[in-house]
């Protein structure tokens, strides 16, 4: 009675896990399509393809290169039914998506998603409620020519920059984000009242901005010569050594260094700086969704975010991933003064108000 006693229950054990692992497998099979709109380069893109395929070779990955607001305006067009999976852009349009979508739609724009992987990410880079997840990060720096420092010195600060004689630009702030960023730090780190620790100098600064605008209007005294061209054309510039120095993303000055083997040097502005933050997330009601829950695990998980710094130089939010050996070696110094704890939701709300007093002081 024993025996068959104890042959009934691990029959009845079989089954059950039987019907689990059944389970569990049609739940995990993936769609055959993952439609991905992303304003990555081709190369980054292609990689990412690649990789995710040899983990799930069922599924067959679409990937549409678009400008970050114009694939945010399409698949916000869509809802609710869009016709991509994930979105890739930058964070404020996910902010902006989050905040639109529910006073005019009714429901949030993108789908939440807590993965797996986020128990390695910093947290302050994240979004407690997993609608969106920061897949990589580049901080912003003063990037300029090595040559121009021996003819008109060194530079450190944004203060130095208004008696330095080289000639220096940053893009449109009114329609590039790269522009905007320029004029969101000067805003950041020029209160009237500079007491207190960088924190709270930064934090006045977001509250009271006209100090960083009136710094903008001593910058284009300073440098008549700024033309706020587009990220493209001014990077093209001052590789040709048209321009002397530029503000742009520190993996520009990376793959200057390491790739395009240029003689130029890099630093963050003593007063300080912010960071760009490319996020990722799934849009509701999604065709793809089981496809598109994998993509976020994926390139958040430990291989592809170390596959991102040592082939595009951006950073991620990774705590177990350290910057490949080659960076390192020629690493910007004085990283403190990065700011990464920059409320994002409340730079967001005044973002307009902030760009229109620029036009304003500007254009007197």
């Amino acid at each position: 009675m024993k025996t068959k006693t104890t042959i009934f229950f691990a029959a009845m054990v079989l089954m059950w896990t039987s019907l689990f692992v059944g389970t569990s497998l049609a739940q995990g099979k993936l769609e055959k399509e993952l439609v991905v709109r992303s304003e990555a380069h081709e190369e980054l893109l292609l990689m990412l393809k690649n990789e995710f395929q040899k983990l799930h070779p069922e599924t067959e990955v679409i990937i549409t290169n678009m400008d970050s607001s114009v694939s945010y305006k399409k698949s916000f067009s869509e809802m609710p039914n869009p016709q991509a999976d994930i979105l890739t852009t930058k964070k404020y349009f996910f902010i902006q998506g989050l905040a639109d979508s529910k006073r005019t739609l009714g429901y949030p724009m993108f789908e939440k998603y807590l993965s797996p992987e986020r128990k390695r990410l910093t947290p302050v880079l994240l979004d407690a409620e997993g609608y969106y997840q920061t897949e990589r990060w580049g901080a912003r720096a003063i990037i300029y020519h090595v040559a121009a420092e021996k003819k008109y010195g060194p530079i450190d600060s944004f203060a130095d920059l208004l008696k330095w004689k080289g000639t220096f630009d940053y893009p449109n702030p009114i329609t590039t984000g790269a522009g905007f960023s320029a004029v969101q730090t000067m805003i950041q780190d020029f209160p009237k009242d500079k007491s207190g620790t960088p924190k709270e100098i930064w934090k006045r600064g977001y509250e009271n901005p006209l100090g960083g605008v009136e710094y903008a209007a001593m910058l284009k005294k300073a440098h008549p010569e700024m033309s706020h061209a587009g990220t493209s054309p001014m990077g093209q510039q001052f590789s040709r050594g048209d321009l002397d120095a530029m503000w742009n993303f520190d993996i520009w000055y990376y793959q200057g260094v390491l790739k395009d083997g240029l003689k130029i040097k890099a630093f963050y502005p003593k007063e300080g700086t912010i960071i760009s933050a490319n996020d990722v997330a799934i849009l509701k009601n999604c065709p793809h969704p089981k496809a598109a829950r994998a993509w976020i695990d994926f390139v958040l998980s430990k291989k592809i975010q170390t596959l991102f710094m040592e082939t595009t130089f951006y950073r991620t939010a990774a705590k177990d991933v350290p910057i490949p050996a080659a960076m390192k070696k020629i690493e910007i110094a004085n990283p403190e003064r990065i700011n990464l704890e920059v409320d994002e939701e409340y730079v967001a709300k005044r973002t307009k108000e902030y760009k229109a007093l620029w036009e304003e002081k500007m254009s007197k």
